[in-house]
């Protein structure tokens, strides 16, 4: 049975396809450990996004966003559909302890970059970033360095001087505990519908979770079943975008821009 494409207005729409977008395909019985980044208090808005769109698998919210344990097809179906969603992280490995530089090299150069990564002919150095929180090894610049030195020894192939755009890897260490990431999304908030901005524009996943968690969806499913016209007004529209993002989630338009290549498309088990 093909997926579930969109919930709006109290109706499900199936289809291989969502409104012209093809969807990927992949080695979907892949289990994949996620991380799903919200603003700060809307990790429940978020979770609950996520289960109306029926996404397979075991979610969590947490502080920032929500843990998703679940297939390849789980992460590609929060990076094309969830408007709340401000981006997407793949787990790599467990979180694993490490207190020195010795120690931290020999866990990262163990890692599974496979996954995610080109290590052959097609390799091509992303780009790290480190965060330390209470750890020994402190020093960002250093635990990038020691990333990449990590991920340079286990590819086989010559960086090009010139290509796509690199994936992004994500170090995060917090009392000399160490989660390692590759983002899978890029910043969805950045729609690709959007060419006029004003003053202080109203962030897209922000107003999206604003209309999710309106009266508005119900509003609709009343309006349709009694045949009644319904206006959404905002006077301080701005750049109009919570009506933009009101009219997507009526209209069941996913949210992913159909002329962007996403980071997990680079993955090399994506099909």
């Amino acid at each position: 049975r093909p997926a579930p494409a969109v919930v709006a207005a109290g109706c499900v729409s199936f289809g291989k396809s969502v409104d012209g977008m093809a969807l990927p395909c992949a080695a979907t019985g892949t289990m994949r450990r996620l991380f799903v980044v919200s603003s700060p208090g809307l990790e429940r808005c978020l979770e609950r996004e996520l289960q109306m769109l029926r996404v397979p698998g075991k979610m969590e919210a947490a502080a920032g966003g929500v843990h998703v344990t679940g297939t390849t097809e789980s992460m590609w179906r929060i990076v094309l559909q969830s408007r709340v969603a401000e981006s997407v992280r793949l787990r790599l490995g467990d979180p694993f302890h490490a207190r020195d530089e010795r120690s931290l090299a020999q866990r990262l150069e163990a890692l599974p970059w496979e996954q995610c990564l080109d290590l052959g002919s097609g390799f091509l150095r992303p780009l790290v970033r480190a965060i330390s929180v209470s750890s020994r090894l402190y020093h960002t610049g250093l635990l990038e360095d020691l990333a990449s030195a990590a991920i340079e020894r286990r590819a086989s192939g010559t960086p090009p001087e010139a290509s796509a755009e690199p994936l992004e890897v994500r170090l995060q260490l917090k009392h000399d505990e160490c989660q390692v990431s590759v983002s899978a999304s890029g910043q969805l908030y950045q729609r690709g519908y959007r060419k006029a901005v004003g003053d202080a524009p109203l962030r897209e996943t922000l107003a999206a979770a604003c209309v999710l968690t309106s009266p508005l969806l119900r509003r609709l499913t009343v309006a349709e079943h009694s045949d009644e016209e319904l206006v959404v007004w905002d006077p301080f529209c701005g750049s109009g975008v919570l009506l933009l993002e009101a009219l997507g989630i009526a209209l069941g338009d996913p949210p992913g821009d159909r002329h962007r290549r996403y980071p997990f498309a680079s993955f090399p088990d994506h099909d």
